[in-house]
């Protein structure tokens, strides 16, 4: 098992199924892949990112949520350069908190001056 596999497996155990309750904010979701991630409330998921959807949410397999989870956490992270356990741990975060972006910024970004 990669080290992708292993992580994407240990996420996924988190994520669950489908899911569609409308007291959610998320939408209708499969394996933690959210029909708003892609800002189009459509009940589609964009597999390549080509920004065309290609498979219904409810539909999504587990092997399609993986290509999402590898294009848009995994391979951003540069998870494939770190070693598994610290990999496993930047792609979980990068996951929860739905942004790779946030892992990267500077912390100066988050400190405010106390006065």
């Amino acid at each position: 098992m990669t080290a992708f596999e292993s992580a994407l497996k240990f996420v996924l155990k988190h994520e669950g199924g489908y899911v569609n309750n409308p007291n959610d904010t998320g939408g209708e979701t499969n394996f933690g892949i959210s029909d708003r991630r892609d800002g189009v409330v459509d009940g589609k998921a964009d597999l390549n990112g080509d920004h065309v959807p290609d498979v219904t949410i409810k539909d999504l397999t587990q092997e399609q949520a993986a290509i999402v989870y590898s294009r848009e956490y995994w391979t951003p992270c540069k998870c494939e350069q770190l070693h598994p356990a610290v990999a496993l741990i930047r792609f979980d975060t990068a996951v929860s908190i739905r942004s790779v972006n946030h892992l990267f910024a500077p912390h100066s970004m988050y400190l405010t001056e106390i006065r």
